[in-house]
């Protein structure tokens, strides 16, 4: 049994001049990461020099060799608490450990839960996998002194960027309900007409096309997967995948192909992915991935885009070309009055015809030079369209135009066996559309505006929730989730981090009964065992095992209930039914019987909204 230590540190506050620092500065949001080998060589630190952490490493793997060596402690260390100030949690994967410090009250509920801090080493653990997969493990049994920062490269940053959106200061909401962001508000209409049109043009390859995503920054509009459900994606290898887009934007700008690691999917291979900007002002973009690595599924998957952005009514890209004018021609056309030069007159017009004779021109155009121009058209005339559309995602149903040639409601009623091309071509009029909500949404403050409405109606101060949508006949779930940030009267760190923690430890008593650190680890325990016994085909193939806190937060509570804290001046209720569950804070004088009616009654509201708030309709197809 894997075992959890208390040390009883006095001088903690006071380390001696020569002890290294590996604690995290009060002035850095959330708990410092480090990652080192089996033999004590440091490889990543979220803060501060890895060189300098030399002798800290080397120290904590002299700690776990002691216990180890121990039989009657029963396994490895899972966490270590320092004056009630200090907490570290360890996770060990082969020659890999990675350590988390976190600071704060342990038992006021100002320092992360052990399944949270777990849960961050998880994704770091997962970023480097995706990097680089687990074949590194069989590299450190060659050479356990090798040095694997040469091999990360830029992924650092990348990882850097996990932790900082788990941190007090980010917003850990999708994390701590393993749920994937979308992109909202959004029409169900539109949204789904997208799925359609991925769906449509990817599912001619389908054979080699593993998952199509359209996406703006790190949060998903659609996503495509194949139906047979082993092979469908999980919300953590989702949010690498969009972490590692939004924190690369080189990626969303270019036409790129490059390899990644899904960890959850098969951790031991490479799959490869093509990303390409459909359109610049709103950030939309589209990833497609294949199990392949050629020219022609680059040229397949190029084509692919080409045909997703005509389908979406979006302009073609611009091209540049630079011309060269030479004038020179033209001045000799025009004769000369001094009658014929001489040699040497003719050397000196030669010479002055390379320097000033020759001209660049850059001309700026369409591939497609005779469909800009009625792109252009149809953009305008769709304008006054937007804003009947807009209308919709607060109510109204969303109104499509009797001039238009083809009707949007009537697009969305056919089957995914139909031909790609009816689907592009109801797509021109419905899908352009979609970037104008995109960018009328951001300019407009829509998004705020909803918010304030949904806590209004609770009488809250901020909410979470999670909602699972069933992937249509696969029986297999898509996990996604509402994460708004925290504002006023939650505006410092202290308080955010209050927060979350309490959501965190909510969590827990939802799914354990128990945010103890006894329970927390006996469900680890568990898990990693059902784990490894159904480690079997496909399903061995992951890093599930050694993700517990993850698979603890992907699965939902067995049953449904609800708890509630009241901490000082704020009462923290969360409470989960069918397929969802939820998170808010509410004033501290609201009882709480009425304080959970008034949170029954926001769920009833983000339910009935889930068309626009969600994609509420993933497509797939035959794989």
């Amino acid at each position: 049994m894997s075992q959890t230590f208390s040390a009883e540190c006095e001088d903690v506050d006071q380390p001696s001049p020569s002890a290294p620092q590996v604690s995290p500065s009060p002035q850095r949001s959330g708990p410092n990461v480090i990652v080192l080998s089996s033999a004590g060589k440091p490889i990543f630190s979220r803060w501060g020099d890895e060189e300098k952490l030399s002798a800290a490493c080397g120290l904590v793997q002299a700690i776990r060799a002691s216990i180890l060596d121990d039989p009657s402690l029963g396994g490895d260390i899972q966490s270590l608490h320092a004056d009630n100030n200090t907490k570290m949690v360890f996770l060990t994967v082969g020659s890999l450990t990675l350590l988390a410090i976190a600071e704060g009250g342990i038992d006021d509920g100002e320092c992360e839960t052990e399944a949270y801090l777990r849960m961050q080493l998880e994704y770091v653990y997962g970023q480097i996998i995706f990097t680089l997969t687990d074949t590194i493990q069989s590299v450190f049994a060659r050479r356990h002194n090798f040095d694997l920062r040469s091999m990360l490269g830029a992924t650092e940053a990348v990882m850097r960027g996990i932790l900082d959106q788990a941190s007090p200061m980010g917003n850990g909401g999708s994390f701590l309900c393993a749920g994937v962001e979308t992109v909202w508000p959004i029409p169900h209409e539109i949204r789904d007409n997208a799925s359609r049109v991925l769906s449509a043009v990817c599912g001619k390859h389908s054979d080699t096309c593993l998952f199509a995503i359209l996406l703006v920054g790190n949060k998903m509009v659609s996503v495509v997967m194949p139906r047979y459900r082993a092979h469908q994606l999980h919300p953590s290898d989702l949010h690498l995948i969009l972490n590692f887009c939004n924190y690369q934007p080189g990626l969303l700008t270019n036409e790129l192909w490059f390899p990644l690691c899904l960890p959850r999917f098969n951790s031991s291979g490479f799959v490869y992915a093509y990303t390409t900007c459909l359109d610049s002002g709103s950030g939309l973009a589209c990833i497609l991935i294949s199990q392949e690595n050629t020219n022609e599924q680059f040229e397949r998957f190029r084509k692919a885009g080409a045909s997703i952005r005509q389908s979406l009514g979006l302009r073609a890209p611009k091209s540049t070309v630079l011309r060269v004018k030479d004038s020179s021609a033209a001045t000799s056309c025009g004769g000369s009055s001094d009658g014929n030069p001489d040699s040497s007159s003719a050397n000196s017009d030669m010479e002055k015809a390379t320097v000033h004779d020759i001209t660049w021109q850059r001309n700026t155009a369409s591939i497609d030079d005779d469909s800009g121009e009625k792109e252009t058209q149809e953009e305008e005339q769709g304008s006054e369209k937007v804003v009947d559309e807009l209308a919709g995602v607060f109510g109204r149903e969303l109104t499509v135009s009797e001039t238009s040639n083809v009707s949007l409601t009537e697009s969305i009623r056919g089957t995914e066996e139909e031909d790609a091309g009816r689907a592009a071509a109801s797509a021109v009029h419905g899908e352009s559309t979609l970037v104008k909500i995109l960018n009328e949404v951001n300019r407009n403050r829509v998004r705020e505006t909803m918010i304030e409405k949904y806590l209004q109606l609770a009488s809250a101060m901020h909410f979470l929730f999670r909602i699972d949508v069933a992937v249509y006949d696969t029986g297999g779930m898509l996990t996604q989730c509402l994460s708004p940030p925290l504002g006023f009267p939650f505006v410092d760190e202290t308080s955010k981090r209050r927060v979350w923690n309490m959501y965190q430890r909510l969590s827990l008593r939802l799914r354990l009964g128990s945010a103890s650190v006894e329970s927390t680890m006996d469900a680890f325990e568990m898990i990693v065992e059902d784990q490894r016994s159904n480690a079997d085909g496909h399903h061995g193939l992951g890093i599930g095992k050694d993700c517990p806190a993850q698979c603890l937060m992907e699965s939902p509570p067995n049953i449904h209930g609800c708890s509630f804290i009241l901490d000082g001046s704020e009462l923290f209720i969360a409470m989960n039914g069918r397929d969802f569950e939820l998170y808010a804070t509410l004033p501290g004088k609201i009882p709480p019987r009425h304080g959970t009616a008034y949170c029954a009654r926001l769920v009833r509201r983000l339910m009935n909204d889930e068309g626009k708030l969600f994609l509420a309709y993933p497509h797939t197809w035959s794989r």
